[in-house]
């Protein structure tokens, strides 16, 4: 069992995500990124700028809805789980045993079976985004048999036969609308062969109806995670999938007292330990922590502030040109989160220099042994020489001890919280 799997047992058992909209963070990144892992292989590096970038964070966008309606069965199955059969609450270890097969179904069996569904819609999809921006060279597309050893039924009527690209077929039908599908298809300048298809010969399977090259979708709205949902608990999923995933943000945490951590898919690796501990202990005392993405400074900044638009959510943030790791919406400030693990006053000036780059608010997680003493010294020192610094914030323990710098320049010593 997954630690993340663990956690929301823990957190089911205890009584919290038992209502309906209330996904668990953890389940639903399980299954989002999943399948956002196979969109990502099935299309390849697409980087901003490329033709399909924004139609990858529609599938993705799309992808959340799918988690979000998966996860509310999958939690209800759980939920089914905590009482025995006179009704007595179980202790969390027989709750935990009695889930593991539920847990085996929807994270193992129907997660991998999900993830090579998408993984091969997203190849077939690249493939017809493709065709269509090379429709002048080929204008028809041919259905490729099957490369299963031992291939069904269901598509064999289909193979071997040319559509034209425009062809109101391909909105129907395409390789990757029966699960387990092997087909494949290919340009070509053939005529088409005008082969009859509207009698629905073979009718895709249920959720995978359509062509996500034009719906935007993996999953389609008929998947039975959608229709065996009420319409008030679907009002409800909505609103959770949008919280969960922003424009490519997912939710990461939410603490006891409200505090959330947002991450968006491009935030860097290489920090995101680090800086998903220091969101934590901020969103423990109720801030709300957006980790945003990270771009590259050498981009032009013309390009820059595009890429800024399309990617940031908030509309003083748009325009500016430094790159923060994080923006604590509650308090409307940009932040650069630096973690202090040496125990040298030069080391937190350095910090303290550095981040000053990016940000107008300064968060250094301190993690060395370095005494109050020399750390305000160093903070103090080094934060008087940036003019356009707001803020400087230290995390020390379980302290978050937050410094306006016209307050810093009267301190003596750092403050107790």
């Amino acid at each position: 069992m997954l630690p993340d799997e663990e956690e929301a047992l823990f957190d089911i058992h205890s009584g919290l995500y038992q209502k309906p909209g209330d996904i668990h963070p953890k389940l639903f990144n399980i299954t989002h990124q999943t399948l956002n892992n196979a969109i990502d292989k099935g299309f390849g590096v697409v980087k901003w700028g490329d033709p399909d970038w924004e139609f990858i964070n529609e599938l993705k966008n799309n992808n959340a809805v799918f988690s979000v309606f998966k996860n509310h069965h999958f939690q209800k199955d759980l939920v089914a789980l905590l009482h025995d059969k006179e009704g007595q609450a179980k202790p969390f270890n027989t709750f935990r045993k009695d889930s593991e097969k539920v847990i085996g179904q929807y994270n193992r069996t129907w997660l991998q079976t999900e993830h090579g569904t998408a993984l091969k819609r997203a190849r077939i999809t690249r493939q017809f985004k493709e065709y269509e921006r090379n429709k002048d060279l080929y204008a028809n597309l041919r259905w490729v048999p099957s490369t299963a050893a031992h291939p069904r039924e269901g598509h064999k009527p289909f193979y071997g036969q040319v559509w034209a690209y425009s062809d109101t077929f391909w909105a129907h039908h395409m390789p990757g609308s029966l699960w387990g599908c092997q087909c494949g298809i290919e340009p070509t300048n053939e005529k088409p062969t005008n082969t009859p298809w509207e009698t629905e010969m073979v009718k895709p399977d249920k959720g995978l109806e359509g062509n996500p090259a034009h719906t935007g979708k993996v999953f389609s709205d008929n998947h039975s995670y959608q229709v065996n949902t009420s319409r008030a608990e679907k009002k409800k999923l909505f609103k959770a999938a949008e919280a969960l995933n922003k424009e490519g943000y997912h939710q990461m945490y939410k603490s006891s007292k409200g505090g959330c951590i947002y991450k968006h898919h491009l935030h860097g690796t290489d920090e995101l330990s680090d800086n998903m501990r220091t969101a934590k202990k901020l969103a423990d005392k109720g801030d709300n922590v957006w980790l945003l993405p990270n771009i590259d400074p050498c981009t032009k900044v013309k390009e820059l502030k595009v890429l800024r638009e399309k990617l940031m959510p908030f509309e003083f943030m748009k325009n500016k040109l430094k790159n923060p790791d994080a923006f604590i919406l509650n308090r409307k400030l940009a932040a650069e989160f630096k973690t202090n693990r040496a125990n040298k006053i030069n080391a937190i000036k350095r910090e303290v220099k550095d981040a000053a780059k990016q940000a107008n608010t300064v968060v250094l997680d301190i993690r060395s042994g370095i005494s109050d003493h020399d750390l305000f010294r160093a903070i103090k020192g080094q934060g008087l020489n940036h003019s356009e610094l707001e803020n400087i914030w230290v995390i020390k323990g379980r302290k978050v001890i937050r410094m306006p710098m016209q307050e810093l320049k009267k301190l003596k010593a750092l403050p107790s919280k």
